[in-house]
């Protein structure tokens, strides 16, 4: 099973409780054997997952999602295989989902709410 997990930013152990619930999907998937690559616009010197033994096996890729070069040379790679898209927020959804489409329309895709901001503002407003 071939994942790709898009984030705007790189996961940070135990930073927040969303880069908690997106360690816990990431462990969730290498137990059953997927193969993931965290696809983000940030820099990968900010990759926090280096040093740890158990994330060694995914491929991060630091990619602008408006270069349509860096997109379609992401998506048309020969050896590129997706079956899964996960999406952390509406905002990587927005920037990727139309180039995930465009190359594999049959791939499930997946929209994580892990941190659903104006949810929890409406909750706030009528307490």
């Amino acid at each position: 099973m071939n994942i790709f997990y898009f984030s705007t930013v790189w996961p940070q152990l135990n930073i927040s409780a969303a880069s908690v619930r997106v360690f816990g999907i990431i462990d969730s998937l290498l137990k059953h054997g997927a193969k993931i690559t965290f696809v983000s616009p940030s820099s990968t010197s900010k990759l926090k997952l280096s040093g740890l033994p158990q994330y060694e096996q995914i491929k991060p890729i630091a990619i602008n999602p408006n270069n349509a070069d860096e997109m379609t040379n992401l998506f048309e790679n020969p050896g590129t295989l997706l079956d899964i898209a996960i999406f952390d927020t509406f905002v990587s959804e927005e920037m990727f989902s139309p180039m995930v489409y465009k190359h594999f329309p049959n791939c499930l895709r997946v929209l994580d709410n892990q941190d659903f901001h104006s949810l929890r503002q409406k909750k706030t407003e009528a307490a």
